[in-house]
């Protein structure tokens, strides 16, 4: 068996580096100290010069540029000319370095195209087997909606949570006493107060504000129905544990969800989100100040999608066995440990 560690980072707390200590890859051991290691697995930021041989894990490429540049925010910049970039070369050129890990296909896509290194592996993010929820007994439909691993406010509407609230709120004006909605996070103060208020007000919404440990935020996940997550750009360990459940998942055609959300097969993708600019000089780039305009016609959509879900369900258990079976079949914790460890060997 072989030695490796964890470097502390500020994403040191994330599910997906837990997932590596909790299942590690074939071959080796992750270990919780600074013992002498065979390798060192850097979290997405590279700052582990003169720690011997060492690898990035990723999700996307912009986190290599933190805090120069911020997800979301490229749409001003030529990364490829950025000073970091010229950095980031020289860096990858040394021998201690051994490659960089993506869990996402569009990163490695794009990290091809950025020429960083040709140290470069795609290894798909994998999920421990869970049971499936049943879906034929409750007589209302429940979608939640997950505001990262932290339960914060600070990505709420970078994921859509606004959409979600306002498209419920209409539904239930509407006369819509089938559904409920459950929110895993805190609300923004900056939220619309009218709909904050009628949020905490109304019977079929559950906010949960307090921070929630581990066993108790998996236990609230189980209990929903479908997964809510229109958001800008994939958040893959939100819709991957969501469909490891059975949880099919509505979300937008932001950045990367196609990789994981099949329309109409295991969830729905719902269009207007897209940021990525487009053409030969704006490649990398992601300018999302139009979403605003289109934010009417995606709420619209999620009402839509939801009342199918709640009318048919069917229709909901048929696409709730699908998101089971596609994370079984293709993001196994157990394929991830034997795809890591073929990488790491």
């Amino acid at each position: 068996m072989k030695l490796a560690r964890l470097h502390p980072s500020p994403w040191s707390g994330h599910p997906v580096y837990r997932l590596m200590q909790d299942y590690p890859p074939d071959g080796w051991i992750i270990a919780e100290t600074n013992t002498d290691c065979d390798l060192t697995l850097c979290q997405t930021r590279p700052n582990c010069d003169g720690l011997g041989p060492w690898m990035v894990l990723i999700e996307d490429w912009v986190s290599l540029y933190h805090p120069e540049i911020s997800n979301g925010c490229t749409g001003n910049e030529d990364v490829r000319e950025h000073p970091r970039t010229a950095v980031l070369r020289e860096r990858f050129t040394k021998p201690e370095f051994k490659g960089i890990i993506c869990h996402h296909r569009g990163t490695f896509r794009d990290l091809v195209h950025l020429g960083l290194t040709d140290k470069l592996h795609y290894l798909p993010l994998g999920m421990p087997r869970r049971r499936a929820v049943n879906f034929t007994k409750a007589p209302s439909c429940v979608f939640t909606f997950i505001n990262s691993y932290g339960q914060g406010s600070a990505n709420f509407y970078n994921r859509g949570g606004d959409m979600v609230l306002r498209a419920f709120h209409e539904l239930w004006q509407e006369g819509r006493r089938d559904l409920r909605l459950r929110f895993i996070c805190a609300l923004p103060d900056d939220l619309d107060p009218l709909l904050t208020k009628w949020a905490w007000q109304c019977p079929d919404v559950t906010v949960k504000m307090q921070h929630l440990d581990d066993a108790e935020f998996l236990t609230e996940v189980e209990i929903g129905d479908c997964l809510l997550l229109p958001s800008h750009r994939v958040h893959s360990h939100s819709i991957l544990l969501a469909m490891s459940y059975g949880l099919p998942v509505i979300t937008s055609d932001g950045w990367g969800h196609d990789e994981y959300v099949i329309d109409g097969v295991n969830g729905y993708r719902i269009p207007g989100s897209w940021g990525w600019m487009t053409g030969h000089k704006d490649v990398m780039r992601e300018d999302y100040s139009q979403a605003i305009i289109v934010r009417d016609l995606m709420v619209a959509g999620l009402k839509s999608y939801m009342v199918q879900l709640a009318d048919d369900r069917a229709l909901l258990a048929r696409l709730g066995r699908n998101a089971y079976d596609y994370v079984n079949d293709v993001h196994s914790v157990e394929r991830m440990q034997r795809a890591m460890g073929q990488i790491l060997g």
